[in-house]
């Protein structure tokens, strides 16, 4: 079963998650859907969450290039995996939070990460730390809103929420992000 969620701020509103389809009813043995409230600093930031089995997809798109998002699980636990898409052209600073711990990356635009803790780059995270977020940048296409017959390639960086940062159960992750390029 396949869910999909759009959001957008508005005003600094929470939304609800509903699915985008005509679903047959959810029977014991099917997958729920994780339902969250997400909130979003700027009101021209959108936030697209997709489920698919136990893998939830959070993509977020600031044309401002510099933006913020709460998210705030209404269910008992957080998903098994949650990836992370940022539509930014750069990553000059992300920070993802449970509100007791910090994590913190930045990648140049020769494409090296920097990754580390609590503010202090002397504490550098890497892929054996159970808080490395492995961040990759990617491309994305999509149909041009002015022109349909035309695709636009353009650039997400993608990671993985550290398990280690929702393992007890917070209530809410905030993400927050700064795009080199930003406008």
């Amino acid at each position: 079963m396949r869910f999909q969620i759009l959001l957008s701020a508005a005003a600094g509103l929470c939304f609800l998650i509903v699915p985008t389809a005509c679903c047959p009813v959810v029977g014991a043995a099917d997958v729920v859907p994780p339902t969250f409230d997400i909130t979003l600093r700027n009101s021209d930031d959108s936030a697209r969450v997709t489920q698919d089995d136990s893998s939830v997809v959070l993509s977020l798109q600031s044309p401002r290039g510099i933006g913020n998002a709460k998210v705030r699980r209404r269910d008992p636990a957080w998903p098994q995996r949650m990836t992370v898409r940022l539509h930014l052209r750069g990553m000059e600073k992300l920070q993802l939070s449970n509100g007791t711990l910090t994590l913190h990356a930045s990648v140049s635009s020769n494409g090296s990460i920097r990754s580390w803790q609590h503010g202090d780059e002397k504490e550098r995270l890497d892929a054996k730390s159970p808080y490395w977020m492995n961040i990759k940048r990617a491309e994305h296409e999509h149909t041009d809103k002015t022109q349909p017959s035309k695709t636009i390639t353009v650039p997400i960086f993608e990671f993985t929420v550290p398990p280690a940062l929702i393992a007890e159960s917070p209530e809410e992750l905030t993400i927050s992000w700064i795009d080199f390029y930003r406008n």
